[in-house]
Parts: structure tokens; sequence; C-alpha cells
């Protein structure tokens, strides 16, 4: 796992992919639910829900 970026001073942390189809296969495959956000520049980021909500507050978009 690999710190993305940070929001309101809480580390974000998840997993980077330059494909969407690759981000779909991995959360696909996860035991915990894991959500797909448009990350910065050309990619993926799948991360925890959590995370995908206070990513989503902080402008970024859910890549479904």
């Amino acid at each position: 796992m690999n710190r993305l970026t940070t929001i309101d001073g809480k580390p974000i942390y998840g997993f980077r992919f330059r494909s969407l189809a690759l981000a779909r296969s991995f959360a696909s495959k996860a035991i915990k639910p894991l959500w797909i956000i448009l990350g910065d520049h050309p990619e993926f980021w799948v991360v925890r829900p959590v995370d995908a909500g206070r990513l989503e507050r902080a402008g970024y978009e859910y890549a479904d």
C-alpha cells in the first residue's frame, strides 16, 4: 500500500494503477471492499471506502 496524498492532515493510502481494467480487477479480488477513484495525472487509485469518501469531499471523482 502506498501513500497517495494527504487530506486534512490525514494520509490516504491505497494502490495506484495506470489502467482502469487493472484497478477493477484488483478491487474485485479483494476480501474487503475497495473503491476506485480518479487520481492525479493518469492514475486510478484503489482505496478503502472511508478514504474514498474523504477524497470525494476533497474534489476527487469516483472512476465507476
